[in-house]
């Protein structure tokens, strides 16, 4: 059967509910969005992170929604634009302010409009996060050699990649650890029909079973969650193991999602640097 994968992923977009961090007013969000140090740690993470796994990935066959704020200032709007143009998969919205859910419903259900694909394979990740180079591949073998079947009978299905990393900058240095998470957003892939009225923000990834069936896979690390101050949640469902030593660390974050570890490091130990010396002066 034929796959349509899509992505969805919210890049400091203005919207009403859906965060854990919520504000008074549409004005008190954008400011809190729109700061500039906060502004600067999340392209940190979208550039060095998310864009090189997006980039390598095996499969070029998705289309990968990046959704932003109509009203994202300068220089920020000229950023994101330049930052993703190379990237052909990837499909850059700046939306006015709404309802979360029903913007981001809005968008997948005008991706998934065109009506060529058997199946709808939908996923989500947030702009600190990255995904294995292979995932987009494993998308579509997941469900020919596992999923198919019970696709057919029961018309919707999840595979849950829950084997990953998360990448934490709160410490110093950064330290990249192994976790493993049942039902996590970052490997998380839903198959829905084509014609579907709900898509990937109907069903929240913690209750993802009072909604469907799917099939978990701990074979590869799959996912890389981000952990550093501007996190909206902190919270998951497994535990932590021990840090990597570097030299592994290094390797594992090249050869899985194409991120360079220790210039993102130099990047965090710059930042960092900066803040103090501000600190130091006020």
């Amino acid at each position: 059967m034929k796959i349509q994968v899509i992505g969805l992923c919210r890049f400091s977009v203005p919207v009403e509910g859906g965060f854990q961090i919520e504000h008074g007013t549409l004005a008190d969000r954008r400011a809190f969005l729109y700061a500039p140090e906060r502004l600067e740690q999340r392209f940190l993470w979208f550039e060095q992170v998310f864009l090189p796994s997006i980039r390598k990935q095996t499969d070029p066959d998705f289309r990968l929604i990046v959704l932003a704020g109509a009203d994202l200032p300068e220089p920020w709007r000229s950023r994101l634009s330049d930052g993703t143009a190379d990237v052909p998969q990837i499909d850059l919205q700046f939306r006015s302010p709404g309802n979360h859910r029903d913007l981001c419903r809005w968008v997948m259900a005008e991706a998934a409009s065109v009506r060529s694909a058997d199946v709808l394979a939908e996923f989500r990740l947030d702009d600190d996060d990255a995904v294995a180079l292979n995932y987009i591949r494993r998308i579509r073998d997941d469900f020919r050699d596992c999923l198919a079947g019970y696709y057919r009978a029961k018309g919707r299905v999840f595979a849950d990649q829950s084997r990953g990393v998360v990448l934490d900058a709160r410490t110093d240095p950064v330290a990249v650890r192994p976790v493993a998470v049942p039902h996590w957003t970052p490997g998380l892939t839903l198959y829905l029909p084509p014609e579907t009225d709900s898509h990937i923000m109907d069903f929240p990834h913690h209750r993802i079973l009072h909604s469907m069936s799917g099939m978990n896979f701990q074979d590869e690390v799959m996912y890389l969650r981000g952990r550093h101050t501007t996190n909206d949640s902190d919270g998951w469902g497994g535990q932590l193991g021990e840090p990597f030593a570097e030299a592994r660390a290094t390797d594992v974050l090249r050869r899985r999602f194409g991120i360079d570890l220790p210039r993102f490091a130099r990047t965090c130990a710059a930042i960092r640097g900066a803040r103090g010396a501000v600190s130091r002066h006020r």
